[in-house]
């Protein structure tokens, strides 16, 4: 039996994702927070029903949050970005 995910991104479009296993579902004070794994992303953070990374696209999304910032400032010898969300 396969599991699927699925994102609406808008009401005429879905994402869907397999997933293996079921790591973690809770819901927290804030969110509902699911760790899966899937079979062709690796594993994936899900926070109220949105794809938040996965460990085969991870990189464009902790790029976006260092890079930009680092245009604005010059030459950064070093960077710590505290939140994000």
């Amino acid at each position: 039996m396969s599991i699927w995910f699925t994102e609406e991104l808008h009401p005429y479009y879905r994402k869907g994702i397999r997933i293996k296993k079921i790591l973690a579902d809770e819901q927290t004070q804030y969110q509902h927070l699911q760790f899966v794994e899937t079979e062709f992303f690796g594993n994936a953070m899900i926070l109220d029903g949105i794809i938040q990374l996965t460990e085969r696209d991870n990189m464009g999304y902790h790029e976006m949050i260092v890079h930009v910032p680092m245009l604005a400032v010059g030459k950064p010898k070093r960077v710590l970005i505290v939140g994000g969300g």
